[in-house]
């Protein structure tokens, strides 16, 4: 359904309705996963991004800060969850999980763990995130 939403008008409300509860239901049968927090979050973005309509914002930090509590490990999870928040003007929240993923990331290069490290762009965003001055 999400993939008809963005190949039609993407302003209508009806069909993301329609997308977001089939997502709703993917989160349901496994609740515990990020995994479907974070597609819905992503989705929240996307929709953010085209209507501008805060709400959409707020939502997509909902849905991330409920990822990041199943797995607050991810660097990457973390990062999005950060950019969100600052998109949304929630930007203590930012703050705190632009220094947390910078923290995993370092972690992740400590131990040589190359498929999780975050890219130099998006380290240089959460620099800028977590000491806003």
């Amino acid at each position: 359904q999400f993939g008809r939403w963005l190949a039609s008008n993407r302003l209508d409300a009806d069909r993301f309705e329609k997308a977001a509860a089939f997502q709703q239901m993917a989160i349901a049968s496994n609740p515990y996963s990020a995994f479907g927090y974070q597609r819905m979050a992503e989705r929240y973005q996307r929709k953010f991004a085209l209507a501008q309509d805060r709400r959409d914002a707020n939502l997509s930090v909902d849905y991330f800060e409920r990822a990041v509590e199943r797995y607050p490990t991810s660097a990457g999870l973390n990062a999005e969850y950060a950019q969100a928040a600052s998109i949304a003007g929630e930007h203590e929240k930012a703050s705190r999980a632009a220094e947390t993923a910078l923290e995993l990331d370092e972690i992740n290069r400590r131990h040589g763990h190359r498929d999780k490290y975050l890219s130099d762009e998006l380290v240089g965003t959460l620099q800028q995130l977590a000491d806003p001055k």
